[in-house]
């Protein structure tokens, strides 16, 4: 149990995309239409995560900003990158 070289990405599954019918209620030819999703890895994701920061600027203290994320363009970017 102490052998924590299965969790190096080399012992790692290869990810797949997913066929998934998020709902019954949007079907073609009887059967519920189906996204195809895909897992996407953290250097994509700090990608886009900095895409949606800004530095805005601290009332009162020149010269200091704070990051902030636009967390809905921030998830908007998201689902279209997870979304084959």
């Amino acid at each position: 149990m102490s052998d924590f070289s299965m969790f190096m990405a080399g012992n790692a599954a290869k990810v797949e995309t997913i066929k998934y019918a998020a709902s019954k209620r949007f079907v073609v030819d009887g059967k519920p239409v189906e996204w195809e999703i895909k897992a996407i890895d953290s250097d994509l994701d700090e990608l886009i995560r900095k895409e949606c920061s800004k530095r805005v600027p601290i009332a009162g203290k020149r010269g200091q900003y704070n990051q902030e994320t636009d967390s809905d363009k921030y998830i908007g970017k998201l689902c279209v990158a997870c979304t084959v």
